[in-house]
């Protein structure tokens, strides 16, 4: 076949491919839009969705099965608009998150709850929990229950008034086996950009959004070891990436309350460990006798007690999130981790990375290295501390290496090569980055996939290193939130800008 042929039946075959993605996304909005222009088929059903049929509410919420938001008002007799519903959150939390809302004409964004009863809050325990303080609206089937607490309940919306047909009617219209992730987020504006675009394009963009993404991060970065000194500033943010998702900021709060100087004055190890997990809550009183823990845990939480109570270090306040975390992912786990690590690197993270990095190692080898330093020594002692959280084995996988060498160790390495003026380590920094492969998915880039790529699977032409999962955050970032959701103002849904977007400008 002459080449030219070739290329022919290439550019074709990408072309249906565009052209079918087109009339997914086509079809999508016209089972999204259709809702205000059906005749109404029953009046609304008077039943609620059965008992553990809140996923029903969920669905119709997430496709915006409402009447016209200008008949909407709150039971507190607030006007309601619905600007985006939300991201459907499929972990712990409140039902939707990033909502956008307008109650009596002003906008707010947040959480959005939904229950079958209102006093579902209390029941759930949502009113104790700091992970619903957030929302901006509780939606529920039935808004007549007495409020147990006046005032400590968001704003609700009653569903039962605000379908335009029986709930069951309209649930049967939407394709609800399994009620799929694609379905869960919706397709923004710029999917149908996207979807006239070569994946080698979309793959383009992305890497250069992951890019810039990464530079900022190391000026930031750059910014606070200018303030604090570069090897505090590593210390802080590694401590804030060790607390994962849900525990970052009191990890990084700590790591400011408790600086490196602070922990290099005092002078056993042991001791160092015990004024780090004392000044984070994480040593129970040895008067009070804790029923759930071993003879063993109770003689080491007492010497560490004691070691704590000496050095006159006060308890710092921090808002630890144990709640359905495993035993592994506990926080005082990870902080003996940290502590161990520390120990590993003589309080001195960012020389030791710098070392265990040099400049002269291709990016394959980098990756190789990294597992080294991050590599954690086991000894007796050691494995009795960590008998302390209940949790055997210490090691960090090669994801959550990764995931440090993405989000801190090579932009501090870059600003660090900034303010040293070495031109040779910043490009090296960056070529490493580069060459990183794909992290674990988290719920931001599993989101924007859906928004942006149609088919989703997509992504396995497009997303196939770090730097362009980063590339999705980035876009989460400058234009999801910076638009909060509105696609008819984002400039990714315009296709002049669109186009400019990927050409760079």
């Amino acid at each position: 076949m002459h080449p030219s042929s070739e290329a022919g039946k290439v550019n074709k075959g990408r072309s249906l491919e565009a052209m079918e993605a087109f009339h997914t996304l086509l079809s999508f909005l016209a089972i999204r839009l259709s809702p205000a222009n059906e005749q109404l088929l029953c009046e609304t059903a008077k039943e609620p969705p059965p008992d553990g049929g809140e996923w029903i509410l969920q669905a119709l919420w997430n496709e915006g099965r409402l009447r016209e938001s200008s008949e909407l008002c709150t039971e507190e007799g607030n006007r309601v608009e619905i600007i985006h519903p939300g991201t459907w959150n499929s972990e712990a939390g409140p039902d939707f998150l990033e909502a956008v809302i307008k109650l009596d004409g002003h906008t707010k964004r947040g959480a959005v709850e939904i229950h079958r009863h209102v006093n579902d809050w209390f029941a759930h325990g949502h009113d104790k929990d700091q992970r619903y303080r957030d929302v901006i609206l509780h939606v529920v089937w039935n808004g007549n229950t007495e409020k147990s607490v006046p005032g400590q309940l968001p704003p609700c919306l009653e569903l039962e008034g605000c379908l335009p047909s029986c709930w069951n009617e309209l649930f049967n219209q939407l394709a609800t086996v399994g009620y799929p992730y694609s379905r869960r987020v919706s397709p923004g504006g710029c999917a149908l950009r996207a979807a006239e675009v070569d994946d080698a394009l979309i793959g383009d963009f992305l890497t250069g959004a992951g890019l810039t993404r990464f530079r900022r991060k190391s000026r930031s970065l750059l910014d606070r070891a200018l303030a604090a000194g570069f090897e505090q500033t590593a210390y802080e943010y590694f401590c804030e990436v060790m607390g994962y998702k849900v525990n970052r900021e009191p990890f990084l709060n700590l790591a400011r309350h408790l600086p490196l100087r602070s922990l290099q004055e005092i002078n056993a190890p042991l001791s160092r460990l015990a004024v780090l997990l004392g000044s984070a809550g994480f040593l129970f009183d040895p008067t009070v006798e804790d029923q759930a823990a071993t003879p063993a845990q109770r003689n080491l939480n007492r010497e560490l007690w004691h070691r704590w109570w000496s050095s006159g270090m006060p308890p710092i306040c921090l808002q630890w999130q144990k709640s359905g975390t495993r035993p592994a992912n506990l926080p005082e786990r990870r902080l003996i981790i940290i502590w161990k690590l520390l120990e590993q690197w003589n309080y001195r993270p960012l020389e030791l990375w710098r070392r265990g990095l040099p400049e002269n190692l291709s990016p394959a080898a980098a990756i190789k290295h990294l597992r080294n330093i991050f590599s954690i020594s086991s000894d007796p002692e050691f494995s009795r501390l960590l008998k302390l959280t209940g949790a055997k084995g210490a090691s960090l996988g090669t994801q959550r290496i990764l995931d440090i060498a993405v989000n801190l160790l090579l932009p501090l390495m870059q600003a660090w090569a900034n303010q040293q003026n070495s031109l040779s380590l910043q490009r090296w920094s960056e070529e490493v980055y580069l060459n990183l492969p794909r992290l674990q998915e988290n719920q931001v880039t599993r989101k924007i996939t859906h928004r942006l790529l149609v088919p989703a699977s997509r992504q396995q032409e497009i997303v196939k290193k770090a730097v362009q999962q980063q590339g999705l955050q980035a876009v989460d970032r400058q234009f999801c939130q910076r638009f909060i959701s509105d696609c008819g103002i984002c400039p990714l849904s315009n296709q002049q800008m669109f186009a400019k977007s990927l050409a760079g400008n």
